[in-house]
């Protein structure tokens, strides 16, 4: 009877599984929000990516040069949370042909809101300040495996700048 309760015991201990779902850091409150180009806004933290993939022709005249109050835009399928083997910088997103490394390890697919706040700020000088700020209501991402990451509310950042009037 005893060495039934040590198997027992044993196979229980090395059975049980978390069901492989690999949890990603997903930490981007410390990066800046960078562009390249008009249709996509990234965050990196170091091997990690969040990226937006905006449907506009328009990027700086209606995210930065229009004021805004609480506007939505729907990212459906436009948000991609992506790991990599190593470190990433901003110039493997904002070229042509992207470098084989560091090589793609995880993606996760998602879709949300973007809330977009614009406020501007004429300097009297023929240039304005412009601070836009980010939110993404009901962030939801999705792997292959049928994981899930969600948010009812992601603070993406903020971005400041300036434009001649």
């Amino acid at each position: 009877m005893r060495n039934f309760l040590v198997f027992l015991f044993a196979f229980l201990l090395f059975s049980c599984n978390d069901g492989n779902f690999d949890s990603p850091s997903f930490n981007f409150s410390d990066a800046s929000i960078e562009n390249c180009g008009n249709l996509v806004l990234f965050k990196i933290n170091e091997a990690e990516v969040l990226l937006l993939d905006l449907n506009t022709d328009n990027f700086n005249n209606i995210f930065f040069k229009t004021a805004h109050d609480n506007e939505s835009f729907s990212l459906s399928d436009a948000i991609i949370y992506r790991t990599y083997s190593a470190n990433v910088t901003a110039s493997m997103f904002c070229q042509n042909i992207p470098p084989s490394s560091p090589s793609l390890q995880k993606e996760w697919l998602g879709n949300g809101t973007l809330i977009v706040n614009n406020t501007i700020t004429d300097n009297g000088d023929g240039t304005s300040n412009y601070i836009c700020t980010f939110t993404i209501n009901d962030l939801q991402l999705n792997n292959q495996s049928g994981n899930s990451i969600i948010y009812d509310v992601y603070d993406y950042g903020t971005v400041t700048g300036s434009f001649d009037n």
